[in-house]
């Protein structure tokens, strides 16, 4: 091991050490968690973090009546009152509950007390999502689909380009299941770490209730109180001391600091990439996490690079320096193991792809202003939506405009032009194709010349597109 990756491996020792006799609540907040923490069925299975299937699944187990955990409808009623206080909401013991139905993460239903309640479960903050090649809010879709709202349907499948290659379906829950009649009293959660509310950019946020996880925390642990079955106490304990690691945030910028450099630290508004400027301990903890085995085989872009890292020893040779290292300082060989797990579980997410969905949506906004504020004698309006932008040519045609996540601008695709015609046809103008945000930058500048210069491109596009219609509904049929 060379001199530059042992003074690392102190160093780390250090950091850890420092943020152990810390005082302020961060530190407090990290020492309890990361040292105190009774081990538990999570931390052993799911090392990486647990996914939102996961954590959904045993909460519908808690939240179904009859799932044999003793608590019979205890858990879902004190749930209504915790978030729909004076509502009279509440369901008996013959309430159903499902997960991953139509799209749903939990979805509880009872048709003796008329209630209806759906939970879109997220385990980390800025979590929303489009709902798969559709260009809507998951959110949006779900709550179309246990509305019984078709239309909205309908027009989500219409705007799709990845729809027109496939038969359009429309969902239907069953109705023995989830009735569409207006007497079911239909609720709508967004459960999420720190209770955020929805993107303002999903058309159905303001329908979506936020709860934050510590409801969820505080409803299990009077709930292990509650029950008199052992196994179920067990289960519950677990899922409470998981959830409670999950929610912390106090001890989450500690934890950044010790993945990035003091100037690079990363936050909601400024999320940065970890290269060797950036990175503070981040290759160092990489490797270790990946020689303890807590790094799924799978782990994403954001620290898979990191895994080998350019620190000339290896894995085995870091860890048995840190240990040597640890006992310098006084901690155990099971406090150190502690010690990555939490780091590791705590450490930052890559959060580019929320950073981008902002970019995309604020340069599809000017887009759709453009040509909204400027109407001309081909386009008669346009209306940002989302990630989107819905566009009504001068002879009623309709167009979509959609960007994507990794800040593409695509083509504009025609839709509704013909009622009834399922396949659809994209619409492509000279000079006009996909092509990354960055790339408009470089060349353009400001976003208000980007957005001036693929504005008149898409006038272009539709305006050649209302002549050849036209020119075609002009010219004598030929028999």
């Amino acid at each position: 091991m060379d001199a530059a990756a042992r003074t690392s491996v102190h160093a780390l020792i250090d950091a850890w050490k420092e943020l152990l006799d810390g005082d302020d609540p961060g530190t407090r907040r990290f020492r309890e968690l990361a040292i105190h923490a009774v081990p538990n069925f999570w931390d052993i299975v799911y090392p990486e973090s647990p996914s939102e299937i996961r954590y959904s699944r045993t909460l519908r187990w808690l939240f179904d009546p009859s799932a044999g955990h003793g608590l019979g409808a205890w858990f879902t009623n004190a749930f209504l009152k915790e978030v729909f206080p004076g509502e009279g909401l509440h369901v008996s013991t013959s309430a159903d509950a499902r997960v991953e139905w139509h799209d749903a993460d939990i979805v509880i239903t009872d048709l003796e007390t008329r209630v209806g309640l759906v939970i879109e479960n997220k385990t980390t903050d800025g979590g929303e999502h489009p709902h798969g090649s559709l260009s809507v809010s998951q959110l949006d879709w779900v709550y179309w689909v246990l509305t019984h709202d078709e239309r909205n349907q309908r027009q989500a499948l219409d705007t799709s380009a990845a729809s027109r290659k496939k038969a359009k379906t429309y969902k239907r829950p069953d109705p023995h299941i989830w009735p569409a009649d207006e007497s079911m009293r239909v609720r709508a959660v967004f459960l999420t770490p720190t209770g955020e509310a929805p993107s303002a950019s999903a058309l159905t946020a303001n329908e979506w209730h936020p709860v934050a996880y510590s409801v969820i925390i505080d409803l299990l642990a009077r709930a292990d109180e509650r029950t008199a079955d052992e196994d179920a106490s067990k289960i519950i304990r677990d899922l409470h001391s998981s959830m409670i690691r999950r929610a912390d945030r106090e001890s989450r910028p500690h934890v950044a600091k010790l993945f990035f450099a003091e100037s690079a630290a990363p936050d909601a508004t400024a999320p940065v990439r970890l290269n060797t400027r950036t990175a503070r301990f981040a290759p160092l903890l990489t490797a270790l996490a990946d020689h303890r085995q807590l790094i799924e085989p799978n782990p994403g872009q954001y620290y898979a690079g990191l895994r080998s890292g350019d620190l000339h020893a290896s894995a085995h040779e870091l860890w048995a320096e840190l240990l040597t290292a640890a006992r310098e300082q006084g901690l155990t060989p099971d406090e150190v193991s502690a010690l990555l797990a939490f780091t590791w579980e705590q450490r930052p997410r890559d959060t580019q792809n929320q950073k981008k969905n902002a970019e995309m949506i604020e340069i599809i906004s000017l887009i759709a202003g453009r040509l909204d504020v400027e109407p001309g004698d081909v386009i008669m309006s346009a209306e940002a939506v989302s990630m989107g932008m819905r566009i009504v040519a001068r002879d009623g045609a309709k167009y979509w405009f959609a960007g994507s996540n990794s800040c593409v601008i695509p083509t504009v695709f025609e839709f509704d032009a013909v009622p009834d015609v399922s396949k659809k046809r994209s619409v492509r103008g000279r000079g006009f194709r996909y092509k990354k945000l960055k790339d408009w930058r470089e060349a353009l500048g400001a976003d208000e010349a980007v957005a001036n210069h693929i504005a008149q491109q898409i006038r272009v596009v539709i305006a050649q597109d209302v002549a050849s219609r036209a020119t075609a509904a002009s010219t004598p049929a030929t028999t």
